[in-house]
């Protein structure tokens, strides 16, 4: 009915602009500062916000390349 879906869109919007206003923590960080050092392999994420992506040493392109350099930070989905 008419009040879940605008029930639903209030919700979807919340959640969007929160992923907008999201910024990368310690941890995001971390797996940076490793493949910015040449120690991570891959990261497999859902990056459902795009915050570990948003850091250079992780930052990927869709689709992916088809031959190397391969980014370090992959979404599987």
């Amino acid at each position: 009915d008419d009040t879940s879906t605008s029930s639903f869109h209030d919700m979807v919007r919340s959640l969007s602009q929160q992923t907008q206003n999201a910024r990368p923590t310690a941890f995001y960080h971390l797996f940076a500062a490793l493949a910015q050092e040449g120690r991570l392999l891959r990261l497999y994420s859902q990056n459902v916000d795009g915050i570990d992506t948003a850091l250079q040493p992780l930052k990927t392109a869709v689709p992916l390349p088809k031959k190397a350099p391969w980014p370090k930070s992959v979404a599987p989905h």
